[in-house]
């Protein structure tokens, strides 16, 4: 008899699954597997955000279970707590008076921000000054806590999404004492605009202007004034899943979009762009922002540089 011929045995390769034929909620209870897998998906998921996911959605990245989970009424002790200490403390009754100027001033013109709403937006910020003392409150949080509760329309879910902001992404590093953060920006968005945007760094360079006039305010109100509204919520939604970097990313894209008004005076120019930057859409800064070359490597690079120039 001859040999018996062993069969070879056939290699078997995992399904590509297909990620897109997934409901929302399943994609967000299976998030972290399938960021893991597929962060391409992830990224397109998310800059497909829209009205009737977008909660959901930034509730996951918050994750305000880290909050509640001992206490599930930690808002409302909060809020008690802010009453209380406003009495016996004169120092945090300055901070509420603060606040409570600022509060008024926040979406003066916007119908959707009410009274009632400007009462949640003012216990949104007490409470988040005594849930994190060392940060506290400064002028300008109003705009990002106001837009955030425009949004959730839920004062408890406002004040986990801000803390996440303000704590987990580190935002808190454009108020506090120094501009921290605000300045490491406007020098990467710096390092961007002299890589690829040479006409506007020549133009800098010769009005001797510092960027941060145009991309300050910019940062510090989370692009949440003189933008589109539908514009600022992509911009958060891709920041909550790309970080800082996303920050440079996109301020260089406006800077890119409308580099033809970099001429003349600076201050008619910031002018122009309060103006032409309310009219953009997000498939442009999108498609913009995209093709800026900036991530964790030139980050890397321009925290070296900055940290040198900083201790000299």
């Amino acid at each position: 008899m001859g040999a018996v011929e062993s069969e070879t045995p056939t290699q078997t390769y995992p399904t590509q699954i297909d990620y897109s034929t997934y409901p929302p909620a399943r994609v967000f209870d299976e998030w972290e597997d399938i960021e893991m897998k597929s962060p391409a998906f992830i990224r397109r998921f998310v800059k497909n955000v829209d009205t009737s996911t977008r909660l959901e959605y930034w509730r996951k990245m918050a994750n305000p279970e880290q909050y509640t989970l001992k206490n599930p009424d930690l808002f409302q002790t909060l809020c008690v707590q802010a009453e209380t200490r406003k009495i016996a403390d004169e120092e945090f009754k300055m901070l509420c008076d603060k606040i409570d100027m600022d509060v008024n001033r926040t979406f003066p013109n916007d119908p959707l921000m009410t009274e009632d709403k400007r009462l949640d937006l003012r216990d949104i910020l007490r409470s988040f000054a005594l849930l994190v003392p060392k940060t506290g409150y400064c002028q300008g949080m109003s705009f990002l806590a106001g837009q955030i509760l425009l949004i959730t329309d839920i004062p408890e879910d406002s004040l986990w999404i801000f803390t996440f902001f303000m704590k987990d992404l580190n935002l808190y590093g454009l108020f506090s004492d120094g501009l921290p953060l605000l300045n490491f920006a406007v020098y990467c968005i710096e390092w961007v605009v002299n890589t690829r945007i040479t006409s506007l760094a020549k133009y800098l360079q010769q009005k001797d202007a510092p960027l941060v006039l145009v991309v300050g305010q910019w940062l510090t109100a989370l692009f949440s004034i003189n933008f589109q509204r539908d514009v600022t919520l992509k911009i958060w939604d891709m920041f909550l899943l790309e970080g800082f970097v996303w920050l440079v990313k996109v301020s260089a894209a406006f800077l890119l979009i409308h580099s033809d008004l970099f001429n003349g005076q600076i201050e008619d120019i910031i002018i122009n762009l309060r103006q032409t930057t309310a009219k953009d859409n997000w498939r442009d800064v999108a498609r913009f922002a995209d093709a800026i070359v900036f991530g964790e490597k030139e980050l890397k690079l321009c925290k070296t540089n900055f940290d040198q120039n900083n201790s000299q």
